[in-house]
């Protein structure tokens, strides 16, 4: 079984790092590829990275962007890069953050249980840093009321403000029948999406058309669209440093942000 790791990182280098040592730890990994997509990189970034790459035994390839392309963007150059070298796609490629850690050993030995013809798109189970499950990110598409919902919810900066407060007051907890049971679902959450082989040979993509924020729900309708099912699994568990690689932005900045993506989301796949 091969696989390609493409993680993305913008000025944190730190976590390249830790998320290379876990990947180490794990069994069954002579057939991994780990591809770094380096945004806004420098010459002492580059020269910092290199040398966290050259102390490593993985097969590691380092591209460098001089500007910020963002995530989801950044992977899809990157896999067009190595594809262009490779010219065939491997088993599996995994996108993920930078803040991404390999929480068990067992995780290229539980992927390769499944079959790329079957299980098209894949979602592990990721843990945060408070021990809560991010996915299922969604079990069904959005319907009217969502949709009439996310519309108010970014008129402006104030009302989404609001909104937060609100959900933030009233959440509540996924039970846990829902959280560990392995199930098909619309979409899952982007911060590490395991895509086969078939689903590309489909004609599935990366979108690379927004900045950040439309990972999971562009991957759910580019999936439907060409008749692939995306599934989570539990048994493949990693963890997440939540909002580590977009702290530094301004909240006001990520809200516009990810309004932009709402927006092209709606009038990219949605709208008839």
């Amino acid at each position: 079984m091969n696989v390609w790791i493409i993680t993305v990182n913008y000025k944190k280098t730190d976590l390249i790092k830790k998320l290379i040592i876990s990947l180490e730890n794990c069994k069954k990994i002579e057939n991994i590829k780990l591809l770094v997509a380096d945004n806004e990189s420098n010459i002492k970034s580059e020269k910092k990275m290199n040398a966290i790459i050259g102390s490593s035994s993985l097969d590691i390839d380092l591209f460098t962007y001089d500007k910020n392309l963002f995530y989801w963007p950044a992977a899809n150059e990157t896999l067009k890069k190595k594809l262009n070298s490779l010219k065939k796609y491997p088993d599996w490629v995994m996108v993920c953050n930078n803040d991404i850690i390999f929480h068990e050993k067992n995780f290229f030995i539980n992927l390769k249980k499944y079959d790329i013809k079957k299980y098209h798109v894949i979602g592990p189970k990721i843990l945060n840093q408070n021990k809560e499950n991010l996915n299922p990110f969604k079990l069904n598409p959005l319907n009217q009321y969502e949709i009439f919902f996310w519309n108010l919810y970014f008129k402006s900066y104030m009302i989404s403000r609001l909104f937060n407060f609100l959900m933030k007051k009233f959440k509540s907890k996924k039970k846990n029948d829902l959280i560990n049971n392995s199930q098909e679902v619309y979409a899952v959450h982007g911060s590490a999406i395991l895509f086969s082989k078939f689903f590309f040979k489909k004609n599935g993509f990366i979108d690379p058309e927004f900045r950040l924020f439309g990972e999971e729900l562009t991957t759910a309708e580019i999936a439907k669209k060409i008749g692939c099912k995306i599934f989570y699994k539990p048994d493949l568990v990693v963890k997440h440093n939540e909002h580590s690689s977009v702290k530094n932005i301004n909240k006001k900045d990520l809200f516009y942000l990810a309004r932009e993506s709402h927006r092209y989301f709606l009038n990219k796949y949605l709208k008839k």
